[in-house]
């Protein structure tokens, strides 16, 4: 991943981590499809969270001999300033759930689960399709259809409660 700061605003560009399979090694690629490279626009408090992780990650990578002043470096390396297993995420991941004793959501199922916020919100179907990168609508709402029925059952029991007084 790359993130570009402008001012609030971020331009995170996603690749895709593949595996060169005689070595094991992760290589960065392209994505599957042009639709996959997209811009998405960040919250300030989740800027101001990921500034701080990059002034925190530059200070250890320069006292381990790396230069990690860029503005397009991965957000989380290795500590050799190598991408990630792509595993690695998982791992994490788990140990957070388990150590905080939290419930546990598959790292894809937060892709998921921001989707439904997004819903909850009010975001219309397009803007969350051009969101997660689906290259149609139809995806986009055959994934999310019981987020859009839910929706739908809160707007009526909201109507019913209204027209009650």
């Amino acid at each position: 991943m790359e993130i570009v700061y402008r001012g609030y605003i971020v331009l995170y560009n996603i690749y895709i981590i593949l595996f060169i399979l005689k070595k094991s090694v992760p290589h960065i690629s392209t994505p599957k499809t042009r639709g996959s490279v997209r811009n998405i626009q960040m919250d300030k408090q989740t800027m101001m969270v990921l500034k701080e992780w990059l002034t925190r990650q530059q200070k250890e990578m320069l006292k381990l001999g790396y230069k990690f002043i860029s503005t397009n470096n991965l957000v989380f390396p290795t500590w050799q300033n190598k991408p990630n297993q792509p595993t690695q995420p998982t791992q994490w991941n788990n140990s957070i759930c388990e150590h905080g004793h939290l419930r546990h959501i598959t790292v894809h199922g937060f892709r998921h689960t921001h989707a439904s916020l997004l819903f909850d919100s009010g975001a219309s179907m397009k803007d969350v399709q051009k969101r997660l990168g689906h290259s149609s609508m139809k995806t986009t709402m055959d994934i999310y259809t019981h987020v859009t029925k839910q929706s739908e059952q809160e707007t009526v029991t909201e109507f019913e409660r209204y027209m009650k007084g």
